[in-house]
């Protein structure tokens, strides 16, 4: 979890009443509908004890048979504009031209900063590189392609794809992948402060995704979460949406404050916990695209998402 950890992504939620935390062995939940509905442990989702090997994603794009198959993300939402989640997405749409990239967040306040000259947060690199992914930038990049006269070379301006909004219903119903990136804080009081995660927030934006999402997207766990929090994910969406699959990641976040962008730009690894089912594997393929555009292939792990979210811990 980035540091400082009560700073991360404050502001998605927050009007949401606190209630039972999530445990690190995933007994408690904060949705009253779970209770209606628990599916068994031997789902899709490996146990620790079961799990497939981590392995790096290879590159696929010469695999005529995963050719066809392969699952295509030009539409990103994070939920989240806080320290995880502005900084992410501002250096995936840096680096992937080609996708639309959205930050929500129910922080009206906090939204306007990410529009103006005046980010929220400080980190190195940011500000320049929000600049040119958003309707800010005006000139040209090194990903647009020359256009060749007889006289003249010309570099046509980048469209910006980066933005951000409070329209979380839109944003989401639009995304062909989801991240979760707002903030689980350690409860403060009630049941298992001290110790527990405060899943409120989290569990909030689960409940918009099942609302609004389309079918079969892909919903990547960004934020610090318990180990099972996947299972939960599924069983929210399963009582929300009975019948609808979608697909569950994680994707844990390896960031400090202070270096987080050189973290993002230059990571030492990027794990991605998916299911060992075809489907997953090809979720966990198309995240694993959207980094490749930048980060080198072999230091794009898959495992299964237990190993991924207690990668954290």
């Amino acid at each position: 979890m980035i540091s400082p950890a009560k700073s991360s992504n404050e502001g998605m939620y927050q009007d949401i009443a606190s209630t039972a935390p999530t445990t690190p062995d995933g007994h408690s939940s904060s949705s009253p509908v779970l209770r209606a509905e628990r599916q068994d442990n031997s789902s899709h989702y490996a146990s620790p004890g079961h799990s497939p090997s981590s392995c790096q994603f290879a590159d696929t794009s010469n695999n005529s048979t995963l050719l066809e198959t392969r699952r295509s993300v030009r539409n990103i939402c994070c939920v989240g504009a806080g320290y995880v989640g502005g900084p992410t997405a501002t250096v995936i749409a840096y680096h992937n031209p080609h996708i639309r990239v959205t930050v929500v967040d129910r922080d009206a306040q906090r939204i306007r900063q990410w529009n103006s000259r005046h980010l929220p947060i400080y980190e190195p690199s940011l500000r320049e590189a929000e600049i040119s992914t958003s309707e800010e930038c005006c000139g040209p990049t090194l990903y647009q392609q020359p256009k060749h006269s007889a006289k003249t070379t010309e570099v046509p301006a980048r469209q910006p794809n980066l933005f951000f909004s409070v329209d979380a219903e839109r944003c989401i119903a639009e995304a062909d992948l989801v991240f979760i990136a707002v903030n689980t804080p350690t409860k403060s009081s009630g049941v298992g402060a001290g110790a527990a995660t405060d899943m409120t927030a989290f569990e909030a934006v689960v409940c918009e995704i099942a609302r609004h999402a389309r079918p079969g997207i892909i919903v990547v766990e960004k934020s610090t979460v318990p180990c099972r929090t996947a299972q939960l994910v599924q069983d929210m969406l399963a009582v929300h949406r009975p019948g609808v699959h979608f697909d569950i990641l994680s994707n844990p976040e390896f960031l400090a404050a202070g270096t987080a962008m050189q973290d993002l730009l230059r990571p030492d690894r990027v794990l991605i916990g998916s299911s060992p089912t075809l489907s997953g594997r090809r979720a966990a393929d198309a995240l694993a695209n959207v980094y490749a555009a930048w980060v080198p292939r072999a230091r794009i792990i898959g495992t299964n998402v237990w190993s991924a979210e207690l990668a954290k811990v």
